[in-house]
């Protein structure tokens, strides 16, 4: 018994086209925002305006410093070989 190949019985596949929606045309120079002068004061800008109250800019501080100690600590204890993996957070 022998097996015959069937691939030379297929018709060979066509490209598929593309559409062009998936080429988004790009600008020729990105337009830049700016959000802080170069003494730190933040600059409004319609596009990225924040309303958060007091206490919303207190909790999201709390969240950042927490995040900070957590990571120092894990730091500490991947060094030490008590943490098998753990990627600093630091500059990020």
């Amino acid at each position: 018994m022998t097996v015959e190949s069937t691939a030379a019985a297929r018709k060979p596949r066509r490209a598929s086209k593309r559409t062009s929606a998936a080429k988004k045309p790009q600008s020729a120079e990105p337009q830049l925002v700016q959000l802080l002068t170069p003494e730190g004061e933040r600059v409004e800008h319609p596009d990225y305006s924040i309303d958060l109250s007091a206490e919303e800019l207190r909790g999201l501080y709390r969240d950042m410093v927490l995040t900070r100690r957590f990571d120092a600590e894990a730091t500490a204890l991947q060094r030490q070989g008590e943490l098998g993996l753990w990627a600093s957070l630091l500059g990020q």
